[in-house]
């Protein structure tokens, strides 16, 4: 009796299709990464262009933009550390759907002599210094943090950022805790641009300031260079030198263009610039709402006047 036989694969077979799902799986697991990727870098873009928006939206009620950050008044040297040290994100609150965190943040002025968090005429304790302003400043909001990178997991933030010179530098200076307090701020992966190095009192370097500085207060008028060729947030990884470093949202508001965008001759990048885990680029808002990447490979010059609003040297094409 004839029987029928079964067809099935031989190991040869079976080996050839397990090299086949093998290949297609290698081939199928970078246009996945490369689709996330860019799926993250478009909510980059989104979170950027809502800052840029909201900045827009408190110069209409204001005339002004925000202060990039409340600091010493007069301008000084740090430290000490006199000022509030409330950054550009504390004044955008009411305009990202935040105004309840605004509030709260500021509940407790009545015990600080009646000076506000928010007051950029008057100079009072720091953010740190007020039970209101410290708990706010612990909230993490998701609008600041970007989705490639990690600044949560970095080592303590650093609670301020600050413009000054001191002969013959002008200087960024970032101060953080050192008991590991700062452990629990609140992030952010985007600051505002101060242009070459702020305002210091330099006329030199002032030339190039930016539109974020020790409370500062640019508006469209003095953007002379025009909007959409001035920069107005950018985003800050924390760089790849160890220790890497993360920001605190509260009193962290500004970032100079000094350092330019590309990385030092072992391919590393500082804290105090702009940078991205975007791969080559560093995505920015402009003044004008507009956002895009700029290469990590632009001039250090170009972006200089990229970031300044009155230097008289409009940049296009970049």
């Amino acid at each position: 009796m004839l029987r029928a036989r079964r067809p099935a694969f031989t190991i040869v077979e079976l080996l050839v299709v397990i090299a086949i799902i093998g290949l297609l799986v290698a081939l199928l697991l970078p246009a996945v990464q490369m689709a996330r990727e860019s799926a993250r870098r478009g909510q980059c873009l989104n979170h950027l262009k809502q800052l840029a928006l909201a900045a827009h939206n408190f110069h209409e009620v204001n005339k002004s933009f925000p202060p990039g950050y409340l600091g010493p008044l007069p301008q000084a040297a740090v430290p000490p550390y006199p000022g509030q040290w409330t950054s550009v994100h504390g004044f955008l609150l009411a305009f990202t759907e935040q105004e309840n965190l605004r509030r709260s943040s500021d509940s407790d002025t009545a015990d600080f002599g009646g000076v506000s968090l928010y007051d950029d005429t008057k100079t009072g304790a720091a953010y740190w210094q007020r039970s209101a302003g410290w708990n706010a400043a612990k909230v993490q909001l998701p609008l600041l943090l970007c989705p490639s990178d990690s600044a949560r997991s970095a080592p303590d933030a650093i609670a301020l950022l600050h413009f000054h010179f001191v002969s013959p530098y002008v200087s960024l200076v970032g101060a953080s805790f050192s008991n590991g307090t700062g452990a629990s701020l609140g992030r952010t992966n985007y600051l505002g641009c101060g242009g070459y190095m702020g305002v210091t009192g330099v006329d030199s370097s002032d030339a190039f300031r930016g539109v974020f500085w020790n409370r500062s207060g640019e508006s469209f008028a003095t953007l002379r260079d025009g909007s959409s060729n001035t920069l107005l947030f950018g985003e800050v990884m924390g760089g790849t030198h160890e220790p890497q470093r993360s920001f605190g949202w509260l009193g962290c508001g500004v970032m100079a263009s000094a350092w330019g965008l590309a990385a030092d001759d072992q391919g590393r990048t500082g804290w105090f610039q702009f940078t991205s885990r975007h791969p080559g680029v560093v995505q920015f808002a402009l003044g004008d709402g507009s956002c895009r990447a700029i290469s990590q490979t632009i001039d250090r010059d170009t972006f200089v006047y990229l970031s300044a609003v009155a230097d008289g040297k409009v940049v296009q094409g970049f």
